[in-house]
């Protein structure tokens, strides 16, 4: 926060939590709901966090973004003997 705050043209937010980037608000944003998002590898879609994370990057405080990490497949055997990988965020076990 310190890093930001020494930079407050370049990205703020008003009382509300409506972020500022360039003296340009982001309508509907709220930096109380975006910031801690920062620190998760999932983060939602919510109005101005792509573009908090855009300026974070060009201001060269994109060191302390937690990036989401590439999701791990798994190997599933299929009945025919081959092998498959799939994506283990969305398999789900239906068997006996």
């Amino acid at each position: 926060m310190e890093h930001i705050e020494q930079r407050p043209s370049e990205l703020t937010f008003d009382s509300k939590g409506v972020m500022l980037i360039d003296g340009v608000g982001i309508p509907g944003s709220n930096i109380f709901l975006l910031f801690p998002l920062l620190f998760k590898k999932e983060k939602p879609s919510l109005i101005g966090l792509e573009e908090l994370i855009n300026k974070l990057t060009e201001m060269k405080l994109n060191s302390y973004i937690l990036e989401n990490s590439p999701r791990k497949k798994a190997k599933i055997e299929t009945k025919t003997g081959g092998s498959n990988e799939i994506d283990n965020k969305h398999w789900y076990y239906l068997g006996p």
